[in-house]
């Protein structure tokens, strides 16, 4: 039980960090896009704000498997809210 919810299945977990993995490198792909076209506008500011807000979701993930799987490997990275 993680924080008096039941644990959700691994093999589940691991297809929601494969699914958020696809949409970064999507985002990023469009980032360079962008860059490579000198497009700095609203869509620029939309994908590069959703590059934290989807690592955020792929650290918490992360820390979820290694809480279901009972791994001591924990990743330390520390960001300031937003």
């Amino acid at each position: 039980v993680l924080g008096g919810l039941a644990l959700p299945d691994v093999a589940d977990l691991r297809q929601s960090l494969r699914s958020i993995n696809e949409q970064l490198w999507e985002v990023e792909d469009a980032l360079r896009d962008c860059e490579r076209a000198g497009q700095f506008d609203e869509e620029f500011i939309r994908l590069a704000r959703s590059v934290y807000r989807m690592n955020d979701e792929r650290a918490r993930l992360k820390a979820a498997i290694n809480e279901v799987t009972g791994s001591e490997i924990r990743e330390q990275k520390g960001y300031a809210e937003y």
